[in-house]
């Protein structure tokens, strides 16, 4: 995991310059909190787009007034040419009690200490989700943990969220996966995957029972039907591109490499011309649901047939 790579290095010894990047805000927030947590918090300087790279700078060739590292932080910056020189001027020669951080930032030194934290593989986050669990002292099924996983998207920081109010409700009793469907809200995208996978299987039940869950809670459905389209809109882009997931995540605008797979999984069920259709229609439902022509149910029960009859067409 990158993250124990990245602990394991500033035990080692601590670097001058890192560069710390990714999707998942939970462990970048980590490892923020890991590098900052060097210093006193009268040595630590953040320098966002508003400052200018010179104080930055300035800054970092100062000695710290109260610890052993002043720490200094290139908050989510570009950079002109010109300032890549300044930054690796002082690169060259950096200085010893100080430690900057790229955080965020498209370009850091090729001498930075580079990390970059995207969601954990599914077996990996099941793992971290236990070993979180067992630091706040709850006791998890493997079954419930792979569920709350699920139900949040492998996002971290949503899973910490629900280990808090799961403990809550249980107590000392072990968390099974009654109490996470009792207690967790699954995430817009876990209900556009359990959709999609079930028209993906050709189910019609499975999906209509996906459809009459989300109808019995206050689902947000302009926001699902958008994750829909996306969903498919990507699949199309991967279907046709023969590009990689990470590629596919990027040619979209930063989409999630995690989400890109799964897109990629679905299009492998369709014809680029069948998925096409199927995008076509799905803007058509979205559209006229937000006109009021039609409702929710009517637009989602649409959806499952014309995703289910387009598979292999």
């Amino acid at each position: 995991m990158v993250f124990d790579d990245f602990t394991s290095q500033l035990k080692e010894g601590v670097a001058p310059v890192y560069a710390i990047k990714g999707e998942d805000r939970y462990w970048l927030h980590k490892a923020y909190q890991s590098i900052v947590s060097l210093a006193d918090e009268m040595d630590v300087s953040v320098f966002s787009p508003l400052e200018g790279l010179s104080a930055a700078l300035t800054a970092a060739e100062n000695f710290p007034f109260l610890g052993e590292y002043r720490v200094v932080v290139l908050r989510e910056l570009t950079f002109t040419e010109g300032e890549k020189k300044a930054i690796e001027a002082y690169v060259a020669n950096p200085v010893p009690t100080t430690v900057l951080l790229f955080y965020s930032c498209q370009w850091a030194p090729k001498e930075a200490k580079s990390y970059v934290f995207n969601r954990l593989r599914p077996a990996e986050c099941v793992s971290a989700a236990g070993a979180l669990a067992k630091e706040m002292d709850l006791k998890c099924d493997t079954a419930a943990l792979r569920l709350l996983v699920n139900y949040c998207d492998q996002d971290m920081g949503c899973i910490e969220g629900e280990l808090v109010k799961l403990g809550s409700y249980c107590g000392k009793e072990t968390v099974d996966e009654t109490a996470v469907r009792a207690i967790v809200t699954p995430s817009a995208n876990f209900q556009v995957y359990a959709f999609t996978d079930q028209v993906s299987r050709g189910s019609y039940v499975g999906a209509y029972r996906v459809v009459n869950s989300l109808l019995s809670t206050q689902v947000d459905y302009p926001t699902f039907l958008g994750l829909l389209i996306n969903h498919y809109r990507m699949a199309f882009y991967s279907r046709i591109s023969g590009e990689t997931d990470a590629e596919v995540a990027r040619a979209l605008g930063n989409k999630k490499a995690f989400a890109a797979a799964k897109a990629a999984s679905c299009a492998e069920q369709y014809s680029p011309r069948a998925l096409l259709g199927l995008l076509r229609t799905m803007y058509r439902l979205e559209f006229e649901f937000k006109s009021g022509k039609t409702t929710a149910e009517q637009a989602l029960e649409l959806a499952i047939t014309e995703a289910i009859e387009r598979r292999n067409a």
